[in-house]
């Protein structure tokens, strides 16, 4: 279930009429809402997790982190749009910088002309290395959320997922990565009638089972689905068949976000794209089981760490010819696995920020809350059970519209 944490309405007392109330923000459960500063000095702090703001055009928002410098930090942002937002031209950059103004790491993300509407993405990290000093490892932080003027400036939903992640503990064996398994039986039943979200803050929960949509036109359409140590996802996307206006094809799509939002290589057996003629067509796709091993292997690494897995469903704008109002579509979705108790990590203070999706299995040796591991984008450091960091290259790819 979703909270709406709605803005207050000021009277004008003078005229006896109120303003316009302000449209409440979805925050999904487990998440927290939070107020970015528009100046450094005043930035709210950040706790691991993930947290939910809003953000309006020519708009940069600051938050500040304490983190332990023992702990490497990983912050995937993305902005949303509401239903009857435009995105057109809009830009979002993230940047990481300590409170003596040096800069740590920044990343950006725009649409592309022709592109469909999606949300954006931008990632930033601290990883921690023993050799190194300064203002970006020893102190405080701030980060800096920029969206630019162009497009629409009305406030659109913005999310981040801040994760702080310790080692494993000195002598554990490195766990291994995933196996390569083909995808499974999915289930059958009567559909259970749902909307996708547009973005990743308003994305619906979904467990085992079949479900109903409807995507129009340049929409992409996303799905959270929560998965444990040991868990894989699978699923099937059909589009219905319609009687099309006119002789045209448009293409749709789907793949799986991670949770720091990387995308999951996919299924070895999956169908992941199809020019849609009107005619009945379904997509297949899945992801490896979440193991902490698999940052070490390309292929496997967006799926290394428990966590809300989004599917992405989207079809291109070409549609209009064929179902201007949108097509009916069925998803099903299985969670293969029992969930296992995962890595043992170090007992460091602040580490956080990915909780188990549903009542899990505490970690042993972190305290308080149970941690459970982090995926590296980029070019990533994975601290082995002997204590020593060793740089494992991590597919970082930009997501682009499905």
């Amino acid at each position: 279930m979703r909270r709406a944490l709605v803005g207050t309405t000021l009277g004008l007392l003078l005229t006896g009429w109120a303003a316009a109330p302000v449209a409440a923000l979805e925050v999904p459960d487990g998440a927290r809402e939070v107020r970015g500063s528009t100046t450094q000095a005043d930035a709210p702090s950040l706790i691991p997790g993930e947290s939910v703001d809003e953000i309006a055009g020519g708009e940069t928002k600051w938050y500040r982190l304490e983190p332990n410098p023992k702990l490497n930090l990983y912050l995937a942002v993305s902005m949303g749009r509401h239903p009857d937002g435009q995105f057109d031209g809009d830009k979002l950059e993230a940047q990481l910088r300590s409170t003596a103004d040096e800069s740590c790491a920044s990343d950006s993300d725009g649409i592309q002309y022709g592109e469909s509407t999606r949300p954006l993405f931008a990632n930033v990290s601290r990883v921690v290395d023993e050799e190194e000093s300064g203002s970006c490892v020893d102190g405080d932080l701030l980060l800096g959320v920029t969206r630019t003027e162009k497009g629409d400036p009305a406030p659109q939903p913005l999310r981040i997922l801040y994760v702080a992640e310790p080692g494993l503990v000195e002598g554990a064996p490195t766990p291994s990565p995933a196996p390569t398994e083909p995808l499974p039986v999915l289930p059958d039943g009567e559909p259970e009638r749902i909307e996708g979200g547009l973005d990743l803050v308003a994305a619906p929960r979904l467990e085992s089972g079949v479900y109903a949509d409807v995507l129009k036109p340049g929409e992409t359409r996303y799905y959270r689905v929560p998965l444990g140590w040991g868990q894989r996802l699978a699923y099937e996307v059909r589009i219905n068949d319609v009687k099309p206006r006119e002789a045209a094809s448009a293409e749709v799509k789907t793949l799986v976000l991670g949770p720091l939002h990387g995308e999951v290589e996919v299924a070895a057996d999956g169908k992941t794209s199809h020019y849609w003629d009107g005619e009945l067509v379904a997509l297949r796709n899945g992801t490896p089981a979440v193991e902490w091993g698999n940052r070490t292997d390309d292929a496997l690494a967006e799926a290394s760490l428990p966590g809300y897995y989004f599917i992405a469903v989207s079809l291109d704008k070409d549609a209009e010819k064929l179902a201007p109002n949108g097509v009916k579509t069925q998803l099903k979705v299985r969670v293969v696995g029992e969930e296992h108790r995962g890595p043992r990590y170090q007992e460091v203070e602040g580490a956080g920020g990915v909780e188990a999706p549903r009542p899990g299995l505490r970690i042993a040796g972190v305290p308080a809350r149970s941690f459970l591991g982090v995926a590296f984008l980029g070019v990533g450091a994975a601290l082995t059970g002997g204590g020593v960091w060793q740089l494992v290259r991590i597919r970082g790819r930009r997501v682009v519209a499905p």
